[in-house]
């Protein structure tokens, strides 16, 4: 039998957000440790947070508009003795700063599902029942754990649906903040919201906070992709990997179009929702309390925070460059590299390109799939959307030839799916 992918540990930064364990829905917590990295800074941009929104180069801005920013009129002066030399995206402190006074959340857009209580929230225990508000949940099991958080799968009720509750201690917001901003940017008819998997409650306790989300059934890609080699002794089939490759391009494709950076894109934080066939995506996004909101910064801002934990590190922060939106499109390359390989992605630098270690096979269609790990492991330091544009457009072409002949390789996963069932 061969040896399987193991769950994808949570990268390390310099400091953490609301120190949380940033433990995914389905997976075990994976211990995090603290560690010196660089700081983030605008390019250019000192002193105060005054000065560095007066003094930053305003950059051409190749990402969508969204709306008009509430207070941002006033941010000058609400957060002029925020000391930004160096912005951290994960500095606890600044998120505070940026959620309390330039959002000044809750805003009536985060409200729906946020629920604050001036009680303490006591450990949940499997085979409990828990009532937070008016919603009662019963505690099935434990499916995650780490210093700060824990991630168990609970049952409504009222009606028996499962749901996933990440308990953060102490409280966090911010999760919650990204994916309300994720369902007011796309709107409620986007057909772009069933690419992720967002919370539809906040219980936020003096202790700790909980989020609740829809439950994903069939696990995770890893999940997917070591079953099927352990069940047909090979990688994914090509209409596979095409339909899973398009949709997660899709889904971080929709969430850079919003001006969000996910933070941690990775294949265990890509669960299987829907059947190959069902019509639906097959893949959902999850996992958002690393996500940095760019409206909350000048256009142009990049970072220099270097990810610390080995296979996380974009080409960017492996050359001591700034990043944006580029560790997005690294851990894009990282999670098509499992499905198409099977195996977590390796990278090598040849010449002036960064290309995987590993060579696809012939029939793979290496010859569509090597140009699109180009594009993705060698982003222009300037991020331009239509990166993914094209990438999809290519991924679009070559998934609608596969199925214009047989549909047999999504068959197949749906078998293996099926007695993938959680």
């Amino acid at each position: 039998m061969k040896k399987s992918l193991n769950s994808t540990p949570a990268p390390q930064y310099n400091k953490t957000q609301c120190e949380t364990q940033n433990l995914s829905i389905i997976l075990e917590a994976s211990k995090e440790k603290s560690s010196s990295s660089s700081g983030s800074s605008g390019s250019g941009c000192l002193g105060t947070l005054n000065s560095y929104f007066n003094s930053c180069e305003k950059k051409p801005h190749t990402l969508h508009p969204i709306y008009e920013q509430n207070g941002v009129s006033g941010l000058e002066e609400s957060v002029a003795d925020l000391d930004l030399n160096k912005i951290d995206p994960f500095d606890e402190k600044l998120i505070d700063e940026l959620l309390s006074q330039k959002v000044q959340f809750p805003l009536a857009r985060h409200r729906v599902g946020y629920e604050c209580f001036f009680s303490e929230l006591h450990p949940l225990k499997v085979n409990s029942h828990a009532s937070f508000g008016s919603s009662e949940y019963t505690i099935l099991k434990e499916l995650g754990k780490g210093a700060y958080a824990r991630v168990l799968m609970g049952k409504v009720s009222t009606d028996g649906d499962k749901v996933a509750l990440k308990v953060q201690r102490p409280a966090c917001v911010w999760e919650w903040y990204i994916c309300k901003e994720i369902e007011n940017r796309l709107k409620p008819h986007s057909p772009c919201l069933h690419y992720y998997v967002l919370p539809h409650h906040i219980y936020v306790f003096k202790n700790s906070s909980v989020l609740a989300s829809p439950w994903a059934k069939y696990g995770n890609l890893l999940d997917l992709v070591n079953m099927y080699k352990i069940k047909m002794g090979q990688s994914l089939k090509l209409q596979a990997c095409l339909k899973l490759n398009l949709e997660m391009t899709r889904a971080i494709h929709a969430l850079h179009k919003i001006n969000i950076i996910h933070g941690d894109v990775k294949p265990d934080n890509f669960v299987i929702c829907n059947l190959m066939r069902s019509g639906l995506p097959t893949l959902k996004l999850i996992d958002f309390g690393r996500s940095i909101d760019m409206t909350l910064y000048p256009p142009g801002t990049t970072f220099s925070t270097v990810v610390t934990t080995d296979g996380f590190q974009c080409t960017e922060m492996k050359e001591g460059r700034e990043w944006s939106y580029h560790t997005d499109v690294y851990g894009l390359a990282g999670s098509m590299c499992c499905t198409l390989l099977g195996k977590y992605m390796n990278t090598v630098k040849r010449g002036a390109r960064w290309i995987l270690a590993d060579t696809i096979p012939r029939y793979l269609r290496r010859d569509v799939m090597e140009p699109i790990f180009d594009k993705l492991l060698n982003s222009p330091s300037h991020y331009d959307i239509t990166l993914l544009e094209d990438i999809i457009h290519s991924l679009e072409q070559e998934l609608e030839c596969s199925l214009a002949r047989s549909d047999e390789g999504l068959q197949t996963v749906d078998t293996i799916l099926a007695q993938l069932k959680l």
